[in-house]
């Protein structure tokens, strides 16, 4: 029984699951093809700050988006997959590109890309924020051709909040374990 025990704690100390720096979560994801670094959001904690390296290459580029959770179940939200989203966000409007909708607990999760960046400068970049806040406004069915609806027709909650305190450190240390193989 000392020997199991033994093997067992020796096991998860070479095992890794990922670790945290102050509210920052740091792990393999998507079968280790990434290592995500992510927060949970101020209004709604399920929605998740997502940063993403992907563990091909030199880990010098990060994917910035995050997820929102909604209970509309508007009859065409899992028809956005791949469509765009404008939000407000640091002051500026930009486009996020819907990766994915599922549904979880009676509504469904949306996952918004804001798209890839140098993991250095993004790091730079956010650390000189104290807060990102998000404020989805429209949804696009056709972007070209401006035909879609109000945000809050898809979504109950239609803005999220999310600490940036730790983020460089966090990101950084994301990198450290991208290159290092996890």
């Amino acid at each position: 029984m000392k020997k199991l025990l033994i093997i067992v704690v020796l096991g998860l100390l070479w095992c890794n699951v990922g670790f945290t720096i102050g509210n920052w979560r740091i792990q393999p994801v998507a079968n280790n093809e990434f290592i995500e670094v992510s927060i949970n959001g101020n209004v709604t904690k399920g929605d998740r700050y997502r940063l993403h390296i992907t563990n091909k290459g030199k880990c010098n580029a990060v994917e910035d988006g995050f997820t929102f959770f909604t209970m509309t179940n508007h009859p065409d939200i899992l028809n956005i997959k791949g469509k765009k989203i404008l939000i407000e966000a640091m002051g500026s409007k930009i486009l996020s590109k819907v990766k994915t909708v599922y549904p979880a607990m009676g509504g469904h999760f949306v996952w918004l890309s804001n798209g890839l960046y140098d993991i250095d400068e993004h790091a730079k970049f956010l650390q000189n924020n104290k807060i990102l806040e998000v404020k989805l406004i429209s949804v696009y069915s056709d972007y070209e051709k401006k035909i879609g609806w109000n945000a809050e027709d898809m979504f109950d909650v239609i803005f999220n909040s999310w600490d940036l305190t730790n983020v460089y450190n966090a990101l950084m240390q994301g990198k450290k374990n991208c290159l290092e193989g996890n």
